[in-house]
């Protein structure tokens, strides 16, 4: 898409829009396949995170809020928006926020209590947000938030029990 049309449909982004939670729980994600990138983030707790190469639409397997904290095991939400209920696409400046528990990585010396990421998201698509735990210093338990901002607005929120 060029410049002057993604500017355009930003500047289109009227004040009446709904969000909506989607499925959430236990996903079916392999970040091992040929559909993730890994991409290195020194910001990071763990120094990477993982990108999809495509669009993507994990499957959910279980609609639940009690996680099992075990390697390997994905969780989170998906998400949309609608501008004035409408399905034309718009982009809108998305902040997502994960809190949780303190998460303490030996080898980098970080500890994190959240995750935060901004970017464009395009109207009217589902997006997903998730955590895959991946190694022995994420399993920490209890309470896990996923928020969606837009602006200073909190939109979204799905509170998990990691157990």
């Amino acid at each position: 898409m060029n410049l002057y049309r993604r500017i355009k449909r930003l500047l289109l982004i009227e004040k009446e829009f709904t969000a909506a939670l989607g499925e959430y729980g236990i996903l079916d994600i392999n970040l091992q396949s040929d559909d993730y990138v890994k991409i290195i983030d020194t910001t990071l707790l763990n120094g990477y995170r993982h990108e999809a190469k495509d669009k993507y639409d994990p499957v959910f397997l279980n609609n639940t809020d009690q996680i099992k904290a075990e390697i390997g095991t994905s969780f989170g939400i998906s998400f949309y928006f609608l501008v004035n209920n409408s399905h034309r696409e718009v982009d809108i400046e998305v902040t997502l926020r994960i809190l949780h528990p303190e998460m303490k990585n030996s080898l980098t010396r970080m500890s994190a209590t959240s995750q935060t990421d901004t970017f464009i998201y395009t109207t009217p698509y589902y997006q997903y947000m998730h955590v895959t735990f991946e190694h022995e210093y994420e399993l920490v338990k209890g309470q896990w938030t996923f928020q969606v901002w837009k602006t200073s607005e909190l939109v979204i929120e799905k509170i998990f029990e990691i157990i």
